[in-house]
């Protein structure tokens, strides 16, 4: 996985208050802590040999917890509860495909794929795999931008990977954008390819249920 930029969102409001909570609830957990180990003299001889060699519960170590808690699940929670603002896209998208060639734009190449989506709160993976070409697509880099609630904008280049040699087919890099209807669950787009490849088309994405 990789890192995206979200637009029309700052990260620094949600690593502002992470920090805020972990100071805030650090001497609580600190103090609930000592009162149950209190009442265990083993665990209690233990904990007093860590501290005194320096290890102990800090606000640093609360901020780490609670940023891995949310970057890896809370922050789908509020995504899907319309509270937090960077959307989840995250799944197995069914894609169906026509493609050009730059050379000449009459010749169509009818396609179908699926697309996984593979997002965390500061990572993301797209990964294509179609039906026609012995092949996976992955994501290098990735930008998603927030028109609405429903629409967002995911703009990503790639790189394809053959299993193997295959006529016509080589490594190659390209562009994808696509427009993310989230209401409805589908997508659709534009892609457009190097000089390796040298061609163009359109996507239409479609969601699987409970993917």
């Amino acid at each position: 996985m990789h890192d995206y930029s979200i637009r029309n969102e700052s990260k620094r409001n949600t690593y502002y208050w992470i920090s805020a909570i972990s100071i805030l609830i650090t001497p609580i957990l600190v103090e609930l802590l000592e009162r149950i180990i209190s009442k265990v003299p083993a665990l209690n001889d233990l904990y007093k040999q860590i501290n005194f060699l320096g290890f102990s519960i800090s606000a640093v170590l609360v901020f780490t917890a609670i940023w891995f808690l949310f970057s890896k699940k809370v922050w789908k929670f509020l995504a899907k509860i319309k509270i937090g603002k960077t959307p989840d896209i995250s799944g197995t998208w069914i894609c169906i495909g026509e493609g050009k060639k730059y050379s000449d734009s009459t010749e169509v190449n009818d396609w179908k794929g699926v697309i996984q989506i593979e997002q965390e709160y500061e990572k993301i993976l797209i990964k294509l795999t179609t039906e026609e070409s012995k092949s996976h697509s992955y994501s290098l880099v990735g930008d998603i931008e927030i028109r609405d609630k429903n629409e967002i904008i995911l703009s990503y280049m790639y790189e394809n990977e053959p299993f193997q040699t295959e006529e016509g087919l080589k490594q190659h890099k390209g562009f994808c954008r696509l427009t993310f209807d989230l209401s409805n669950n589908t997508a659709n787009g534009r892609y457009y390819t190097d000089n390796d490849r040298s061609s163009y088309g359109t996507m239409s994405l479609k969601k699987q249920e409970g993917k």
